[in-house]
């Protein structure tokens, strides 16, 4: 008889990641599995924001790019795409800002990640994640956001 079972994981996983799975059965027997996780989707990794018609990366958003470059790290992801976004605020190039952002973080992802394939793009104002109507809502549409990608 086949079971299918799962279970949730508070730990990051990455395609270096390796589960050693212990279960006893009613039978008092125990079974001992090693299993290596299938993550099948690209996954939003982090988000860094920046200032109004600004590319240059705050303290903040590099101690964040710090922090997901030592998290990452030992997980075994080899492929990142790395996307900038603005507000719909009006005086700059939106489409060379949100470039200008993606580079930002590739410059320094590239440093804190050798060897990891990195691509960007920009979006300008075209996906924002809260209304541009309000500076809360702009101030959370400057950014930059990086997808592990799986393959």
């Amino acid at each position: 008889v086949a079971t299918t079972n799962t279970c949730a994981s508070n730990i990051p996983l990455g395609p270096k990641s390796v589960l050693t799975i212990t279960a006893t059965g009613n039978d008092q027997v125990k079974v001992v599995s090693t299993i290596t996780p299938m993550i099948k989707a690209d996954v939003e990794a982090a988000s860094v924001n920046f200032d109004s018609g600004e590319f240059v990366l705050t303290a903040d958003a590099r101690a964040e790019l710090l922090r997901f470059a030592r998290a990452i790290r030992p997980l075994g992801y080899t492929k990142l795409t790395v996307t900038g976004h603005t507000d719909t605020d009006q005086g700059v190039d939106n489409n060379k800002l949100s470039q200008d952002r993606a580079k930002a973080v590739l410059a320094l992802l590239q440093e804190l990640l050798p060897g990891v394939s990195i691509s960007i793009k920009g979006q300008a104002d075209s996906e924002p994640v809260a209304s541009n109507n309000n500076e809360a809502g702009k101030a959370k549409n400057r950014r930059v956001e990086i997808r592990v990608v799986q393959g």
